[in-house]
């Protein structure tokens, strides 16, 4: 299957952009956990509400 130019450019950047959205909110479940394990204490700027 032959794709136009515009189409390649248009899926790479969704791809790119869903890829950076899963590793975001994998780093921010993670911190998470670390705070659940440090007694509940959030670190740094991360407040309940944006996990």
């Amino acid at each position: 299957m032959k794709l136009s130019v515009e189409l390649t450019a248009e899926i790479k950047s969704l791809m790119r952009e869903h890829i950076r959205y899963i590793l975001e909110k994998q780093l921010k479940s993670i911190e998470w956990m670390d705070t659940l394990a440090d007694g509940g204490h959030l670190n740094g700027d991360m407040a309940a509400d944006q996990l």
